[in-house]
């Protein structure tokens, strides 16, 4: 009896988190493309134009393109990436990795 109960609650939960979260946006699919790890797939290059396309506060719509360029650059950069490794951890090694005149490769 016990088992009958608890698992009608787990389904009732289930579909109760189910019809609340955001399961379906866009956005917060195309954010798993932004870890390191993920840049490297060519899928990414398309979320991450997507993501920057739905954000304007946050990339304004002129300065896509050069986002872009600097996303292709570091589709090729040979830089090492782990998948457990912590977000900020694996974007500030990126932010400091130096171009041949010596400033910031992807400011």
């Amino acid at each position: 009896m016990f088992r009958i109960g608890a698992r009608s609650f787990y389904i009732h939960v289930a579909k109760y988190l189910l019809s609340r979260l955001p399961f379906g946006n866009q956005v917060l699919k195309d954010l798993k493309s932004i870890h390191p790890s993920a840049v490297k797939e060519e899928s990414a290059i398309v979320a991450l134009r997507n993501l920057a396309q739905q954000v304007p506060e946050v990339v304004l719509p002129q300065e896509v393109s050069a986002l872009m360029e600097e996303l292709t650059l570091l589709f090729i950069e040979e830089f090492s990436s782990n998948p457990h490794e912590r977000l900020d951890d694996a974007w500030q090694h990126i932010f400091s990795l130096l171009s041949k005149d010596g400033g910031p490769k992807y400011p």
